[in-house]
């Protein structure tokens, strides 16, 4: 399967929820070899630390990455300077994993429904009706705020300590709404700690590196 995409010139292979692990590194050690990168989503099976082992160069969504600062099962508010959220940032630097942590999307996905889209999304009132109709109907109950709320702001922090330690963010193809996403996302990392430029940056020339 990876031939057939090294084949017809594709860079990058891109890895989903419900893999197991060694499936995932075969795919990796031939994607390596035939010179294209591996991108996703950390398999379910497995957290961050042992999918950077298994040979992913990147990772879509920043909930893999917050989960697996935890400790496997647990739930509740990320320690970002916890022994092992500092291992896991190290780990990614040390690896030069790229992050793409589609926080627009998470926003947009599960605000609560009582939250007008326009007041976070003004992109919205410009929308066709078909578009703007589909993301206003999605959300969370209204009483589920508060932990929207502490979702946003655990996102913005862990994005902030990816970055400060060198961490590469980019803001991928899984935005808010069409066409006005990834302003939003870029917003969104400034409201993380980065200036205007280097969120413009992670858009442009970032990516073109990576």
């Amino acid at each position: 399967a990876v031939d057939t995409y090294a084949d017809a010139k594709f860079d990058q292979i891109k890895v989903y929820t419900q893999l197991q692990p060694n499936v995932l590194r075969a795919i990796t050690a031939e994607a390596h070899k035939r010179g294209l990168t591996v991108t996703g989503h950390v398999p379910a099976a497995i957290n961050a630390f042992e999918g950077v082992a298994d040979g992913m160069d990147q990772i879509n969504h920043l909930q893999f990455v917050t989960r697996s600062m935890l400790p496997d099962g647990a739930k509740g508010p990320v320690d970002l300077n916890s022994e092992r959220s500092q291992q896991l940032i190290a780990l990614l630097k040390e690896h030069h994993i790229v992050i793409d942590p589609t926080d627009g999307w998470g926003e947009m996905a599960n605000h609560p429904k009582n939250v007008d889209v326009a007041s976070f999304e003004p992109g919205i009132n410009a929308a066709p009706y078909t578009l703007a109709s589909k993301f206003r109907a999605m959300g969370s109950p209204a009483e589920d705020a508060a932990k929207f709320r502490e979702r946003m702001e655990t996102n913005r922090k862990v994005i902030h300590a990816l970055y400060a330690a060198g961490v590469t963010i980019i803001p991928g193809s899984d935005t808010g709404l069409l066409g006005y996403g990834l302003d939003r996302e870029l917003e969104l990392y400034v409201q993380a700690g980065m200036t205007p430029m280097e969120a413009i940056e992670s858009a442009t020339i970032v990516p073109a590196r990576v």
